[in-house]
């Protein structure tokens, strides 16, 4: 099941992947437990829902420790994540003293009969309302999505080789590591090799990718001031398909600050 939120942004329980539609390299991606807590709020789109409700259903349901200080954490970073895909309208709203209502317009939509996307969320946590009152709208072709975030995927990369190699000479791909399952290669030169792939497996902790359960290749390339300081640099992760073509990558692009 995926969600189509205000006919423009869409929400992957799956991939745990929020983005715009419209703009489909426009795309972030949101830790498990805000992927549970924004579950919630979907299947109760326009009810407040209280602060104890969300409790039980996201965190003691999960056998997780509940707190009001997390809770508002992930309300946080929910809002944040609606933020940086684009979306400008107070779609979470706070009710004082109480909890908080989704306000949006949310439909649902099925890429097959198997409905266990949201179960992934949760081992056994059941949406706290039927998915009636989601009603469904128009939905948008998942071949053509998933066709749109693998070539702008592939544009991110082009474009930011494109920045770093123009002054540079070209470098290999070279293998450097590999975490788990996961191959990481350099798209440049590695000066500081081990502080390089710790850079890496901080990065793939930070935005959710399990290396001990999943294959995956990761691309690392970086622009670099001088030898001693980077000026930006890029994670790309990505999956293959059985037929060992990538069917997703998931850029990461940091701008390091570098003022004095």
């Amino acid at each position: 099941m995926k969600y189509i939120i205000n006919d423009k942004f869409i929400f992957n329980p799956n991939d745990l992947v929020l983005f715009d539609s419209k703009h489909p390299e426009i795309v972030t991606k949101i830790k498990k437990p805000v992927g549970r807590l924004l579950l919630e709020l979907l299947h109760n789109n326009k009810i407040n829902v209280s602060r104890d409700y969300l409790l039980e259903k996201v965190w003691s349901t999960n056998m997780f420790t509940a707190s009001n200080a997390g809770l508002n954490n992930y309300i946080s970073e929910l809002r944040k994540a609606f933020s940086l895909v684009g979306c400008e309208d107070d779609i979470i709203i706070t009710l004082p003293k109480f909890g908080f209502r989704f306000e949006a317009d949310v439909a649902s939509y099925s890429l097959s009969e198997d409905h266990s996307d949201d179960n992934n969320l949760s081992n056994d946590a059941e949406p706290s309302e039927p998915d009636e009152k989601i009603q469904p709208k128009k939905s948008f072709p998942p071949k053509a999505i998933k066709f749109l975030l693998i070539a702008s995927g592939i544009m991110v990369i082009i474009i930011f080789l494109w920045m770093v190699l123009k002054k540079d000479e070209v470098h290999r791909l070279e293998k450097i590591a590999k975490v788990g399952q996961c191959d990481i290669y350099s798209m440049s030169k590695v000066y500081f090799k081990d502080e390089t792939i710790s850079y890496i497996k901080k990065t793939l902790d930070h935005e959710g990718f399990d290396c001990t359960n999943r294959q995956l290749d990761v691309f690392y390339i970086e622009d670099r001031i001088n030898r001693k300081r980077v000026r930006a640099d890029l994670v790309s992760v990505c999956a293959r398909n059985p037929d060992q073509n990538y069917n997703f990558c998931f850029n990461v692009k940091n701008q390091r600050n570098n003022a004095k």
